[in-house]
């Protein structure tokens, strides 16, 4: 696929993801993270401190994460017990949600309040899978950009 293609088909999914923007947030204007809190763009923080992201990624909807995070989630987000998107998606054992999150530009260092990373937990739980696909992200080489 061309660059061209490639951006063009960026632009269409972005411009769809905003049409569903007002429907997301009033899906989870109904989570009890939001009842009290209005939900006005896609990173804010519920009554916990958790984001949309947090409880798509826990409950394992896979159209919502990849919505949220074409409006601009930000899957680094520390949220309830200093928890990310990520570590909610290892404690409730969701593949899905663990998989896309990797996809994107995602640190997998972060340790929440308990001292603990997002493979700390797959570990203590026993979760072969998680702990290959967190494995895997690990070892993927990073590029920096050089400052000229």
């Amino acid at each position: 696929m061309s660059k061209k293609k490639f951006q063009e088909l960026m632009s269409l999914k972005k411009i769809a993801s905003e049409i569903n923007a007002k429907e997301i947030f009033e899906k989870y204007q109904k989570n009890s993270e939001f009842w009290d809190v209005q939900i006005t763009e896609v990173n804010q923080c519920g009554l916990s401190g958790d984001t949309m992201l947090h409880i798509a990624a826990w409950q394992g909807n896979l159209e919502d994460i990849n919505n949220l995070i074409l409006l601009g989630a930000n899957v680094n987000s520390i949220g309830d017990l200093g928890n990310t998107p990520l570590h909610q998606a290892v404690l409730s054992e969701q593949t899905g949600s663990i998989k896309i999150l990797l996809e994107h530009n995602i640190n997998i260092s972060i340790t929440n309040e308990s001292g603990e990373k997002a493979l700390d937990i797959a570990k203590r739980n026993g979760r072969k899978e998680i702990i290959d696909l967190i494995t895997k992200q690990s070892n993927k080489p990073t590029f920096k950009k050089r400052n000229k």
